[in-house]
């Protein structure tokens, strides 16, 4: 059982109540991003630029503080019940686990699982590894940097060749699905 301090109780409630009245400006259909690292960020910058709301939580004070103001930034551990339920998970469209920590991210997936079941998770891994957990568990995509990095090396490489930025994001749509199929081999020492 955890006991808390009544100062900690205290700052925890200030915390859960800062994270509420915060989310509870912004109208349902917004995506909460878990992790406000550089993933997070970028992920929030397009969101932004489409017109759509987020809200995302983050454990480091120091990224929360540097938050440019109007970001919708808060202090909190998107493992907790508490903080999602504060971040209006309820309303929330989707979810994002933009940093890559399956155990994290599998405690995550289970507290989203027990009271949004429907919500759309996407996760960020390092690589497959755990790819078939995380599904499990109930996140609706998943993606390994492993993934993403080779297919950008590729795109960017068939555009230096000279082949249309079209047929290259079409490539990539194709084998995106199919590069997730086949998980890298490990090297035997």
């Amino acid at each position: 059982m955890l006991r808390l301090s009544s100062t900690e109780w205290m700052l925890q409630s200030l915390q859960m109540t800062k994270i509420a009245t915060q989310s509870s400006l912004k109208q349902s259909g917004h995506v909460i991003i878990c992790g406000y690292s550089r993933a997070g960020q970028n992920l929030a910058r397009m969101l932004e630029h489409e017109g759509i709301s987020y809200f995302a939580l983050d454990l480091d004070p120091d990224r929360v503080a540097a938050a440019a103001a109007g970001e919708s930034v808060v202090f909190g551990d998107a493992g907790r019940r508490e903080s999602l339920l504060a971040a209006d998970l309820h309303r929330a469209a989707a979810v994002a686990i933009t940093y890559a920590n399956s155990p994290s991210a599998l405690r995550v997936l289970h507290n989203i699982h027990e009271l949004e079941q429907t919500l759309p998770v996407i996760v960020r891994t390092v690589d497959d590894s755990d790819l078939g957990k995380l599904i499990a568990a109930g996140a609706t995509e998943v993606i390994p940097e492993i993934v993403e990095d080779s297919l950008i090396l590729a795109s960017h490489t068939l555009v230096l060749m000279g082949v249309p930025m079209r047929r290259v994001e079409e490539a990539r749509r194709a084998l995106q699905p199919l590069a997730q199929l086949f998980p890298r081999r490990r090297r035997r020492r």
